[in-house]
């Protein structure tokens, strides 16, 4: 009799369901859910997370990937559009094929918000700029003023984001 154990193949893994966005133009096929962080269970894909994938860089103060969601600072807002859907609830086609894209008139956090196909996700226009910079504005009025003895020493996401989303950043 032999001592070997015998190991029994592991079933494959199911594939991933993917999901087209555009990121700035850039488009990117993302997972249409990610574990979550806490339980495991599988979430829907978020904007930040699109946009990571993407490789830009989305400000933001409250997300972080490990843990849940809290979506308080606001600093991570965004403009999006979805494919505009007919009333047979089939996308509207522009003259070239590709779906007509319906923007939103309200801007969304991308730290909370679910990604959906067909997505486009807009992170550097003129509204989202000016939307950053009042954000900024009050979280810089409402900070206290010990930036000498912060233990951050330096390294504080305030700063940074002052430095580089702030009003002395616009074109005049």
């Amino acid at each position: 009799m032999s001592n070997a154990a015998t190991t029994e193949p592991k079933p494959a893994a199911p594939p991933v369901d993917k999901i087209k966005v555009k990121v700035d133009g850039k488009e990117v096929e993302v997972p249409k859910t990610s574990p979550d962080p806490l339980s495991g269970k599988a979430i829907p894909t978020t904007m930040i997370q699109a946009c990571a994938a993407a490789k830009v860089d989305v400000p933001h103060y409250c997300y972080h990937p490990r843990l849940p969601v809290v979506g308080n600072c606001r600093m991570c807002l965004v403009e999006f559009g979805t494919p505009a859907m007919g009333p047979d609830r089939k996308p509207i086609l522009n003259p070239d094929g590709t779906p007509k894209i319906s923007k939103s008139p309200r801007p969304a956090i991308a730290c909370a918000t679910p990604i959906s196909p067909g997505m486009e996700i807009y992170t550097n226009t003129p509204g989202v700029k000016l939307m950053r910079e009042g954000v900024l504005e009050f979280l810089l009025i409402n900070h206290p003023l010990d930036c000498p003895i912060c233990d951050q020493a330096g390294e504080c996401k305030l700063q940074e984001y002052s430095r580089r989303v702030g009003p002395s950043n616009r074109s005049r």
